[in-house]
């Protein structure tokens, strides 16, 4: 088969692109034909000239509406499988792969098609205000504390819907959980056109060595951040004391973190991956506790693979991968008290912990597989080739 990958690429590498990367090596290694159509938003980062620019290559791009049609009649791919678009690729190539007859599978990361800033979140809490057609919300209670931003990010998500990119150009959507499925259908996506494709771990995290007998601290893993539950983290650690909590990330986000903490909490900064995964493996559980919709979290694989419980947030999409009582123990997000508790749980419980972590290492040799992956992609390709598109022209499908 020959498929075409369509990657608008951070500006920073992020575990979006690392998914991509993974995308095209699995089906090379099943030897698969793989061309990509890519741009950087590096390219706009120290410009701001070029970030003007962008506003409008995020609403229509005639630059690369043309890189999609040559990568067409060169490659001749059977289906196209696209990622990020914004800001310089934009929904306006669809229509042209839909004129050339080339079947779309779009992998859903994020919630970007219900709002413009794709995290259901503003001001540090969830908002779905712009869902169903509201994009006006994003401008108007500045939800990237950057007017412009907002503005532009509202406009070019409205002028997606209006012009119907996704709905008319786009055969099958793969979401990444069963509640983000629920979300594109509630605000009207085509149920029939959702497919789940999980992500899925590395052969080499699959094989890493399982986590340690008792575990030494609690980890944490990611930004350092009000929607990644900070404030639950630092209160809950006030309610336990004597347990000692590891926080790896980065806080630029926060810089008086530091001057906040208690006194069993230490930030390691930012840390290797081979760091990061000792990290996690020398723990006694992974704290997680976002009190936003989350998409597919990377760090709660790791921690699974790794044989560590996870304590989670019960919100979004996260009860899919955290099983409570099972893999972990979840709690309801924002209620630091709860999260003491579990915490509190699996620390004086070793062999519970080392019980929900064994079940975790084998929820992930089932379900998390390169393997399990591939089979997942290959029929949503499959179905993406099968099913037409509604009997609707899609719009401006010559460049």
């Amino acid at each position: 088969m020959r498929i075409l990958i369509i990657h608008n690429e951070y500006g920073r590498f992020s575990g979006e692109e690392a998914v991509v990367e993974a995308n095209a090596a699995l089906l090379k290694e099943h030897g698969h034909v793989v061309e990509r159509v890519s741009r950087t938003s590096a390219e706009i980062m120290a410009s701001r000239t070029r970030q003007i620019k962008a506003f409008f290559s995020g609403i229509h791009s005639p630059r690369s509406r043309r890189a999609v049609l040559d990568a067409v009649h060169k490659a001749k791919p059977d289906v196209a499988h696209v990622h990020n678009l914004y800001p310089l690729l934009s929904p306006s190539i669809l229509p042209v792969l839909t004129s050339q007859g080339v079947p779309v599978v779009m992998t859903v990361h994020n919630y970007r098609l219900l709002c413009p800033n794709g995290l259901f979140l503003s001001g540090g809490a969830v908002c779905e205000r712009c869902s169903g057609g509201r994009e006006w919300w994003c401008a108007l209670k500045n939800c990237e504390r950057s007017v412009p931003k907002s503005v532009a990010y509202a406009v070019r998500n409205w002028a997606a819907r209006v012009m119907g990119y996704y709905r008319k150009n786009v055969s099958a959507y793969a979401v990444l959980t069963e509640f983000q499925r629920s979300k594109l259908c509630a605000a009207g996506f085509p149920s029939d056109r959702m497919h789940l494709l999980p992500n899925c771990l590395s052969h080499t995290a699959l094989e890493e060595p399982g986590n340690t007998p008792t575990g030494s601290y609690v980890a944490f893993i990611g930004r350092m951040s009000h929607e990644k539950g900070i404030d639950v983290i630092l209160h809950a650690a006030k309610l336990c004391p004597d347990i000692p909590l590891r926080l790896a990330g980065s806080f630029e986000r926060l810089p008086e973190l530091p001057k906040r903490l208690p006194g069993n909490v230490v930030l390691t900064g930012h840390l290797s991956a081979a760091e990061l995964r000792r990290h996690v493996s020398e723990a006694r559980l992974l704290l997680f506790p976002s009190v936003w919709y989350e998409g597919f979290p990377m760090s709660l694989l790791d921690a699974l693979a790794a044989g560590t419980p996870v304590v989670c947030s019960r919100i979004g999409g996260l009860p899919e991968i955290i099983e409570d009582g099972v893999t972990g123990r979840l709690f309801t997000a924002g209620d630091a008290q709860a999260c003491a508790r579990a915490i509190g749980e699996l620390w004086s419980n070793p062999a519970l912990a080392r019980q929900m972590g064994t079940a975790g290492q084998q929820k992930t040799r089932q379900e998390y597989t390169p393997q399990r992956y591939y089979e997942r992609l290959m029929a949503t390709y499959d179905a993406a080739m099968a099913n037409p598109l509604p009997d609707e022209e899609p719009h401006h499908a010559n460049s």
